[in-house]
């Protein structure tokens, strides 16, 4: 018996991880090879759809359409030790540590395996994405007018103000304390203040104008960055009163300014101090 949906899940990935194990065991297929001949975009990152085409090439058995998603999503989601939706060759042989990394005998079928992703299966951050907006039209779905593209424009403003994101600095420690570790070597990373001041909310209507972060800031020390960082400004001209919002600018920061679909962890440092900004 089953108690929550998360369980379910876990049952799901079990068997598949270790119907896939047994499978590449009874075929002498190493896990590297394996990954490498899955991943068709060669890019050295597996992803849903791919691992999709490979399970069917080994002719495991699935339940089809959402189930099957369901069982490559729950075995992604537990590989994927960096949360990015898609398995490095290190995720994917740390989930079969009893296999080789490699098998001469299998080298030369792998190698000449070109398998097309499974249209059948999505990848998992177009699921969360999905699930985010609550099953409305996504904004990069809906039509731009041309027309209205003459009423955009772009600048780049200074910010209000920064917020402190993170520090390198124990809450409260001053330059020079820590034991010699802060002082010259110290550092934080600060997000601009993106809300607009009141003289030019007043002035360009609400809901006609918005700010864009281009990116958080480092800087040495523990102080706000100095006063030539700057945001993105885009606006609406058009004549709509200075009460009416735009109809089309979210539409056009949407489809011209998309978030970013995944991060990827570059570097971190233990050691330091993580501040949580509520």
């Amino acid at each position: 018996m089953l108690r929550t949906a998360d369980e379910f899940g876990m049952v799901l990935r079990h068997a598949t991880q270790w119907r896939l194990g047994w499978e590449m065991a009874a075929r002498d297929l190493g896990t590297h090879e394996v990954h490498a001949a899955f991943n068709t975009r060669r890019d050295g990152l597996l992803s849903c759809a791919e691992l999709a085409a490979g399970i069917a090439w080994l002719q495991l058995p699935t339940g089809g359409g959402a189930e099957a998603e369901a069982e490559v999503h729950a075995l992604v989601r537990h590989l994927d030790a960096d949360g990015d939706g898609v398995l490095s060759v290190e995720e994917w042989a740390e989930g079969f540590p009893a296999l080789p990394e490699s098998c001469p005998s299998s080298q030369q079928l792998l190698a000449r395996l070109e398998l097309p992703p499974s249209s059948a299966v999505r990848e998992i951050r177009e699921v969360d994405a999905a699930a985010a907006a609550g099953g409305r039209p996504a904004l990069a779905a809906r039509s731009l007018p041309r027309a209205a593209l003459h009423h955009f424009k772009f600048k780049l403003q200074p910010p209000r103000g920064f917020a402190l994101v993170w520090s390198s600095r124990a809450p409260g420690e001053a330059d020079g304390e820590g034991g010699g570790k802060e002082g010259k070597e110290a550092f934080s990373v600060w997000a601009a203040e993106l809300e607009l001041g009141a003289v030019d909310a007043l002035k360009k209507g609400s809901g006609r104008a918005v700010r864009i972060n281009l990116g958080h800031v480092a800087v040495a020390g523990g102080e706000p960055p100095g006063k030539t960082i700057r945001v993105l400004e885009v606006s609406d001209t058009s004549e709509r009163g200075p009460l009416g919002a735009s109809e089309h600018l979210h539409v056009l920061v949407e489809q011209l300014l998309p978030a970013p679909v995944r991060y990827r962890l570059v570097w971190h440092d233990k050691l330091t101090l993580t501040l949580t900004l509520t």
